[in-house]
């Protein structure tokens, strides 16, 4: 009896301790798979903290890095799809690695990165296409390795909450590394994780493709990158040129194109990437006709609530891509904080993100999905109306606060709920492909937000400036005639500070009216930044009066509760 209860002790030892070692490696997988997520979230942020530093570093512009940061959420945004096409065909772990050491390389380029153009090969374009490869294949690869229905719920809602983790802790991380060492820091850190993560890869069990393995459409990957970038390069170019007339002209080679004051390239331009977008969609149709595998399922778009969820997906998120980048010119350009200083500053949004984003889940069961985005557009536009008051008074960053708490938990409630829009009606076979193309469009909305909150910025400080050096009693005629010729070439957002130094000499009645008009008509562009944001948001917040106007049946679906 004795011996036997030694050895039924032995077998439940035993037993405990297999069971403590899979405990032990699904916590590791599941630290592993969240990271990924944690280091695609954590860039999204934190390259606008440290806007004024990389400025200053590479000797580039304002302009320039916006540019770079407006480029990497487009590669998001027109390879995303394609990334989890690429995930069925090599394989789902495969994907994963090569997307995480591809995101490693382009993390390690930027980081030794001597000018703007290395940088935005490494992080734009290499990390980027890292990303796309790897972010479509954690949710599969997490069906793959928690089968209990609900470990798998909590290992969903663990690494969804890696998004918004990740997004918070972007600018204060990057802000106190970028003050007290270098951005580049930022960057290498990034590379250590990459690290940690192929090194446990091995732990990760495959997901099996089942059925057939689909065939690249190549000619769709080619026609969507092609159409999105062109209307993405348009809106960057109305920086440089103007929405509608040139303010130089556009030459190509030795002949010009577009002569100063005749039409703006940007038209043009944008009108091309539509029209290729439009041959895009085309595309599509006629190779699902002829029964071949399309990059994207045009029956998707036959739910109303499916296309309405990702118009929600790419209106907020182009309106916070707007917000963030403005308000982080306006701290450091207008009110000279450091990267630091600027983290602190927008963290009352990412934690109102966070904590609302949490509360929206229950909120869903309670709330119909039009109450609720309604009301999340609602407090969007709140946070940016008072934002652009904040800006035209030009208060401390204190000021700030309400702003935050008011736009974070528009956002906080919207993400979750376009989030479960799209997966909640796209079908079964098809959840993976109408994942990419939410975050695809959620990317497209924060590189189209990045570009257009710079060029209407930069056009507003030149009508404001124009004005105030017409009305100036202060001015010379020749000064006059020098800040006209340079309004009408390659602005740029300039501190009190870096004027200064541009107005060594000038007698001092003259600079501090040039300041003045300098700070004025620069804060004016930032506010009229803003509202232009809020204006072409609304789209999202008209289109949601067409959701479902009663509440939800049941628990949100599972597999979509992280985002």
């Amino acid at each position: 009896m004795i011996r036997r209860s030694k050895n039924a002790a032995k077998r439940q030892g035993e037993k405990s301790a297999r069971a403590a070692a899979l405990a032990s490696g699904a916590a590791l997988t599941l630290v592993v798979l969240g990271l990924g997520q944690f280091i695609n979230a954590y860039d999204s942020t934190s390259m606008n903290v440290a806007l004024s530093n990389i400025v200053r570093d590479l000797h580039t512009t304002v302009s320039g890095v916006q540019s770079a940061i407006a480029a990497y959420t487009l590669v998001m945004a027109a390879f995303m799809v394609t990334g989890s096409k690429i995930a069925d065909i090599i394989g789902r772990k495969r994907a994963f690695v090569i997307g995480v050491v591809t995101y490693g390389a382009g993390a390690l380029t930027t980081a030794l990165s001597p000018n703007l153009a290395v940088m935005m090969f490494g992080w734009s374009l290499v990390e980027g296409i890292g990303a796309c490869l790897m972010t479509p294949a954690i949710y599969t690869l997490i069906a793959a390795n928690f089968k209990d229905g609900k470990a798998r719920t909590t290992a969903y809602g663990v690494v969804g909450a890696m998004v918004a983790v990740g997004a918070a802790m972007g600018p204060i991380i990057c802000g106190f590394l970028t003050t007290v060492l270098t951005w580049r820091v930022s960057f290498a850190m990034e590379v250590f994780i990459v690290l940690f993560i192929v090194s446990q890869s091995k732990r990760i069990a495959d997901a099996p493709l089942e059925g057939e393995k689909p065939k690249l459409d190549v000619i769709g990957v080619i026609l969507s990158a092609l159409g999105l970038g062109t209307i993405v390069f348009g809106v960057l170019m109305a920086g440089r040129f103007g929405w509608f007339t040139a303010r130089h002209d556009m030459r190509l080679g030795g002949a010009v194109l577009f002569h100063k004051g005749g039409v703006s390239p940007v038209p043009v331009i944008i009108g091309t990437g539509i029209a290729v977008v439009i041959a895009f969609v085309v595309w599509q149709f006629l190779r699902e006709k002829r029964g071949k595998e399309p990059l994207v399922h045009p029956g998707l778009f036959k739910s109303r609530v499916f296309t309405i969820g990702l118009v929600n997906s790419m209106t907020s998120s182009f309106g916070e891509a707007g917000m963030l980048i403005t308000v982080t010119i306006f701290l450091q350009v207008s009110l000279g904080y450091n990267a630091l200083e600027t983290g602190l500053t927008l963290l009352p949004l990412m934690l109102s993100v966070v904590v609302v984003s949490r509360a929206a889940g229950r909120l869903a069961e309670r709330r119909s999905p039009r109450a609720l985005a309604l009301a999340g557009f609602l407090l969007m536009f709140a946070g940016l109306f008072a934002a652009a008051l904040t800006v035209r008074l030009g208060a401390s960053g204190w000021s700030f606060i309400p702003c935050m708490l008011l736009f974070g938990a528009g956002i906080g409630i919207l993400f979750p709920q376009y989030t479960n829009l799209v997966m909640s009606s796209a079908p079964p076979d098809q959840t993976s492909e109408a994942s990419g193309l939410g975050r695809s469009l959620s990317n497209l909305g924060m590189s189209i937000g990045t570009a257009v909150s710079g060029t209407v910025l930069i056009a507003g400080l030149i009508a404001s400036a124009s004005a105030q050096v017409t009305k100036s009693t202060i001015l010379p005629g020749k000064a006059r005639q020098e800040i006209d010729s340079k309004l009408e070439g390659n602005v740029q957002a300039l501190s009190n500070e870096q004027l200064e130094k541009y107005l060594k000499g000038v007698e001092p009645a003259v600079a501090d009216e040039v300041i003045r008009i300098n700070e004025k008509a620069r804060n004016r562009g930032m506010q009229l930044a803003i509202i232009v944001v809020g204006i072409l948001s609304m789209s999202g917040f008209i289109a949601s009066f067409w959701l479902p106007g009663r509440k939800r049946k049941g628990p949100l679906p599972e597999t979509t509760a992280s985002g």
